[in-house]
């Protein structure tokens, strides 16, 4: 966690400038989480991991906090989204799941396609989160290399923290487990090169979520952020 700790302030310090920006969007995503404490643990989860994933790829130092708040709000769309379906005990219905897919969308509208660094990262991994490599995803049915870096980053991170996660309709898969689905059964929705590296230090991942279960969701996530 150090690393992750050590590349963020990096990139802090770089973008004192947006202060005001980052301020805004720390008390979005402090927002998201009173709308479902299953979303917030899951989001500070996302975050870290987020932002390990991409140091491990090697994404430059001034894009991790770009990186960082927008996996941190890649949910952020779920705020639109009716209680009844968001927190629906059972399997969703199609139209239900058409309603929850929404939550994409809805979530890009709060940024800009255009404009800083933090709000177009933002966008994308709010809009392209869901997007799979082999074209097979939503909302766009994006392929391959159109999907944005930082959506093709966050997205294995969302799956593998859901998998890991206790749902209505399930108990959460062991880390073991996870790792298992994600090759054998999902490998064709995930960016190769991104994948691999994600493969090769999944013991790393393990680590982080670990120490976010143990600290909780608001001291991990913004204590040292907010």
């Amino acid at each position: 966690m150090n690393k992750i700790f050590t590349t963020v302030e990096r990139s802090n310090e770089r973008l004192s400038d947006s202060r005001t920006e980052v301020e805004g969007l720390t008390r979005l995503v402090k927002a998201s989480l009173f709308k479902d404490d299953d979303t917030g643990v899951h989001t500070s989860r996302v975050a870290f991991m987020s932002i390990e994933l991409a140091r491990l790829v090697g994404v430059d130092d001034s894009l991790m906090l770009p990186i960082f708040y927008a996996s941190a709000l890649h949910d952020v769309g779920k705020i639109a989204i009716p209680d009844s379906v968001l927190k629906k005990k059972g399997q969703l219905t199609p139209s239900e799941w058409s309603v929850m897919r929404q939550h994409s969308q809805k979530g890009s509208d709060f940024f800009g396609e255009t404009g800083s660094d933090i709000s177009k990262a933002c966008y994308n991994v709010s809009l392209y989160h869901h997007e799979n490599y082999d074209g097979s995803g939503y909302p766009q049915g994006l392929k391959g290399k159109d999907i944005p870096l930082e959506a093709r980053i966050v997205s294995i991170i969302d799956v593998y923290d859901a998998l890991t996660m206790d749902r209505c309709y399930r108990p959460a898969h062991t880390h073991t487990d996870a790792i298992k689905i994600i090759t054998c059964d999902m490998e064709s929705k995930f960016d190769p090169h991104i994948l691999n590296v994600f493969l090769k230090h999944a013991e790393n991942f393990k680590h982080i979520r670990e120490i976010i279960e143990r600290n909780g969701p608001i001291d991990s996530l913004y204590n040292y952020y907010g």
